[in-house]
Order: C-alpha cells, then sequence, then structure tokens
C-alpha cells in the first residue's frame, strides 16, 4: 500500500509529487518529546468511544509539504523540527514562523562563518613557525657527538633530515593560507599581486596612497583601510562583480557595495586636487603643435 499523509485536509500520496519526501512519526523509544510535539502539531481528533489522544502506528507517515523548508530538520532549534505547515494554522502564524526559520539560518549562518574563522585561526596558529629560528638544521645533540655507533649516527641524521622537511613543508603550508587572505600580510612582499590587482606598480606607493586617505575612510566595519582601497581597486581595474567582492573578502554585498561607493568618493576628494594636474593656458598654447596654433587658434587640449 502506498503512503499517504496523516495530515487532516492533506492528499498527498507517495509517488502523486516528484520530489515529495514522508516521514515516520519519531517514535516514543527513541525520542518521545518529538514524539510529542508532533502529535500536538497534526491535532487529529480523539479516538472514537475513547477518551485517548489519537496515536500513529508504525505506517504513519507525515508529508514533506508541512515543513516550511520542505524537509524535517534533526536541529532542535530548527523552527523544522516540528511540522507547522497545516490548513488549520493561521496566515498570520505562517509567516511568524517563515520569519523564525529566516532569523535562525542567518544565525547558523553566522555560527559556521566563526566555525570557519576559528578553524582558519586554529590552523595558521599551528603553522605559525615564527618562533622557530631559520638558521638551517640544529646543532647535533651531546649524545650524537660522543656517540660513535655508525647505525646510531644514521638515524640521528636520518631524523634531522625529516625534522627539516617537516619545517619547510610547514612554511609551504604557511605561505599557502595566507596567500588565500585579502589583507597587507598577503601583499605586502609581492609587488607583482599588487600590480595585477590594483595597478598600482607596487607596494610601497599603495602604502602612499593610503596615507593620503587614511584618516578619511569608513570606521567600524570588517575591513581594514588598506582593504577597503584593495577592494575598490580591484572592482575599478577588474570589473569584478560585488558578488565576488562580497565572497573574496568575507562580507555580505551590501557591504561590499557601501564600502566602493564611500571609498571611490574618498579617493577622488583626496587624490584628484594632489595627483591631477592641470596647466594653465599659456602653458598648453607652448606645448600646442604649430599647426594647431595656427589653425585651431582656440584650441587648449588635444
Amino acid at each position: 500500500m502506498p503512503d499517504s499523509c496523516c495530515a487532516i485536509g492533506c492528499r498527498n500520496r507517495r509517488g502523486n509529487k516528484p520530489g515529495l519526501c514522508f516521514y515516520r512519526i519519531p517514535s516514543e523509544k527513541e525520542n518521545p518529546e518529538r514524539r510529542r510535539l508532533w502529535i500536538c502539531a497534526l491535532r487529529r481528533a480523539s479516538v472514537p468511544g475513547e477518551n485517548k489522544q489519537w496515536q500513529p502506528s508504525k505506517y504513519t507517515r507525515l508529508c514533506s509539504e508541512h515543513f516550511i523548508k520542505g524537509a524535517k530538520c534533526d536541529d532542535p532549534l530548527s523552527p523544522d523540527w516540528v511540522p507547522s505547515i497545516f490548513s488549520h494554522i493561521p496566515a498570520t502564524k505562517k509567516r511568524k514562523r517563515e520569519k523564525d526559520m529566516e532569523r535562525y539560518e542567518q544565525h547558523s549562518r553566522t555560527k559556521n562563518k566563526r566555525v570557519e574563522e576559528k578553524k582558519k585561526k586554529d590552523a595558521v596558529d599551528v603553522l605559525d613557525l615564527s618562533s622557530v629560528p631559520d638558521a638551517g638544521p640544529a646543532p647535533p645533540a651531546v649524545d650524537e657527538q660522543q656517540c660513535g655507533n655508525k647505525p646510531c649516527k644514521e638515524n640521528i641524521a636520518r631524523l634531522q633530515r625529516e625534522c627539516n622537511d617537516l619545517r619547510e613543508e610547514n612554511l609551504k603550508l604557511k605561505e599557502i593560507i595566507k596567500s588565500g587572505t585579502f589583507d597587507e600580510l598577503a601583499f605586502e612582499k609581492d609587488d607583482e599581486k599588487v600590480k595585477a590587482m590594483t595597478g598600482i606598480p607596487s607596494y610601497s606607493k599603495s602604502q602612499v596612497v593610503l596615507t593620503f586617505v587614511f584618516s578619511f575612510l569608513q570606521t567600524g566595519t570588517n575591513l581594514s583601510p588598506f582593504q577597503q582601497i584593495l577592494l575598490t581597486l580591484m572592482r575599478l581595474k577588474m570589473n569584478l562583480p560585488l558578488s565576488l567582492l562580497g565572497c573574496m573578502f568575507k562580507i555580505s554585498i551590501p557591504t561590499a557595495s557601501r564600502t566602493f561607493r564611500s571609498t571611490i568618493e574618498v579617493l577622488n576628494a583626496r587624490l584628484a586636487p594632489a595627483l591631477l594636474f592641470w596647466p594653465n593656458r599659456e602653458e598648453l598654447q607652448l606645448s600646442m603643435p604649430m599647426i594647431f596654433r595656427q589653425v585651431f587658434r582656440k584650441c587648449r587640449a588635444i
């Protein structure tokens, strides 16, 4: 016998609609509290002639249309932990539960973002070898100097080689992690990267630009002043969409848009008067080709 939905007024059966799922009612043994909430949400009438609440059987199924996102969720914090979309539920309550789902998803995204940032920070901390001197292999131990056994010396030499290889591998992994970020550390020693991303010839010249506008940039954002300029120049040079910039700098699209607009206004106000020079009429006339002076007497620029 094909599965059919046990909700009041629902006529869904397995195979009627593509993508429709059917779920068992939680069992009394595994999750009694969730089972009780599901039964209360279904609001089935009591058994006729008996003064007890309706109880589902092991064959009872509920379809996925009675969940906000179209599927049950096993997270107790999720609104879809219990079905909530039924014909007897008022529209106002349905809208409220949809808002609850939006808040839950936003909270989940924020939580996942923090977890990823913590993992990345932990990885950088593990690979941070700044306290490890780069003076080459460690000096031999006293035991090695005094040991005259040939196999012992070979083992010590092999262990030292393995230690050096691991040190080099960790340094490479650290560089790989840094290369995936868009902050000053990832650019300060790579002029080619600065030029390719922003059009500024070198990192030192980007710092000169930063000194002109530093005190006028936005504060209280997730982006440093250098990152604000970097985002703006990358968009100007490569015409990158705001959605991609948001992913690269780990910010939302509205934040990327606000950052771009405010930073480009600061760049225009601070750099245009200082760096863009327009000569006066006499200087332009002197630099004009002779034929232009004769034919186009009022011409001031070519």
